[in-house]
């Protein structure tokens, strides 16, 4: 993986105001730490006929007024960045060997295009070839990226750069050079909250917590519609999908599937069936379902969709009740089409059938993978455990509970002897 670290020192910020650059995801692919007045930094890149062109701005000051700023673009650990003092600026190339300050080294292909210091905005645009070459690095791959802004002193042609102290920034996911987005930089996640409206105007499945949620799910009819929200705190360096199915039983096949992707910040709905169990969902067009609104913010994936109520030869009409089922799991998106994998454990559904009008608030169970393909063996679902329970209510051995299973392995148990009370509550593998 191709990694670049943004790091920041926010010792002094002077009241200059530095504002994005327009291009931003339209011609050019940015990273900018900005307020609803002013940036912190901001830096975008362009690539052209195998050039990459940097263009690096901050209203960082060096608390010493005689002495100098710099800033950097890192790729991985290779490093290029401009640096200015008084009327000097200087391009530098480095390559960070450890977790210290770069060792610089002379790469003529690195190269000062403009620099100004301005009303305490210091820019600079920096040119590299997008090959790589000895500690230069390719950028062809996709990689996160790092900025950093500091302190610095130039003497004739020697750069000496600070340490940019412990406020480090790097983007979310990982971009080409030539995406073309505006990104943040990325910050710890948000707690993921259920939806107010649950069991009020809406209704909602998720999986919760005490003080955040891996998925959240909500429904609601408008009109001959309804729109679902998804969102979920689940994510990988590439891309990520949300589903929802509608079954007429509890197990996969046979289903009507409704869902979204992301990869970077490219969004797309897609709706599917899913005609047999561990079979890749076969997706199909459908015009009238649609991507209202989509994001990825604080490390939160979020899409609304909205579908008619009424079915048609591929999808359900969900003014009916259904099993309500729930996935997330990796994806990726390429020319317009969405790949999904499987999702592993990552597998939710209801207890009771419910449609689309239903004002509930449910928290799902697992599934029961009856083909073992998760970790650890079949997942048992808690109303599964329940029925097991019920069968031998005249058993107290916890062997006896293991063989209901379809293998031998240990079963996940609580500390007390086998108890209804203690059970009910708690999800068990056999495996």
């Amino acid at each position: 993986m191709f990694t670049v670290l943004i790091c920041i020192s926010l010792v002094q910020m002077s009241a200059a105001v530095l504002t994005k650059d327009s291009a931003c995801n339209v011609t050019k692919g940015c990273l900018s730490q900005c307020d609803l007045s002013n940036c912190f930094f901001t830096l975008s890149w362009q690539l052209v006929n195998g050039t990459v062109t940097f263009v690096m701005s901050t209203n960082y000051t060096n608390p010493n007024t005689s002495g100098g700023v710099y800033m950097a673009v890192g790729g991985n650990d290779s490093v290029i960045g401009c640096a200015n003092q008084g009327n000097s600026f200087k391009a530098f190339a480095a390559y960070n060997r450890i977790a210290d300050t770069p060792e610089q080294y002379n790469d003529t292909e690195v190269i000062l295009k403009s620099y100004s210091n301005s009303n305490g905005v210091f820019t600079c645009t920096v040119t590299r070839p997008i090959t790589g070459l000895n500690k230069r690095f390719d950028l062809a791959r996709p990689m996160f990226i790092l900025f950093v802004t500091a302190n610095a002193t130039i003497a004739g042609d020697n750069i000496t750069i600070y340490s940019h102290g412990e406020t480090d920034f790097m983007t979310a996911i990982e971009v080409n050079v030539s995406s073309v987005v505006d990104l943040k930089p990325y910050e710890e996640p948000e707690p993921l909250t259920k939806d107010t409206a649950c069991k009020i105007t809406k209704g909602c499945l998720s999986e919760c917590g005490a003080t955040n949620c891996d998925f959240t799910l909500s429904w609601q009819v408008v009109g001959a519609t309804a729109k679902f929200t998804m969102s979920t705190i689940y994510s990988n360096p590439v891309g990520v999908y949300m589903a929802v199915g509608f079954s007429d039983d509890h197990k996969m096949g046979n289903d009507s599937v409704l869902g979204c992707a992301r990869q970077g910040t490219d969004f797309k709905a897609f709706a599917a069936k899913n005609v047999a169990a561990g079979v890749t969902p076969e997706q199909y067009n459908d015009d009238n379902v649609v991507l209202l609104t989509s994001s990825f913010d604080e490390g939160i994936t979020k899409c609304v969709i909205s579908r008619p109520l009424a079915g048609n030869s591929n999808r359900f009409d969900i003014g009916q009740q259904w099993v309500l089922f729930f996935v997330y799991g990796n994806a990726t998106i390429s020319n317009n089409v969405v790949t999904i994998y499987s999702h592993g454990e990552t597998d939710y559904m209801t207890d009771v059938k419910i449609s689309a009008s239903s004002i509930v608030d449910l928290e799902p169970h697992e599934i029961l993978d009856t083909n073992n393909t998760g970790n650890g063996g079949p997942r048992v679902t808690t109303s599964l455990v329940v029925k097991m329970l019920l069968s031998l209510q005249d058993s107290n051995s916890i062997t006896d509970l293991r063989n209901v299973c379809k293998d031998s392995s240990p079963l996940a148990q609580p500390d007390s002897p086998l108890d209804l009370r203690v059970m009910l509550p708690q999800r068990y593998q056999c495996g």
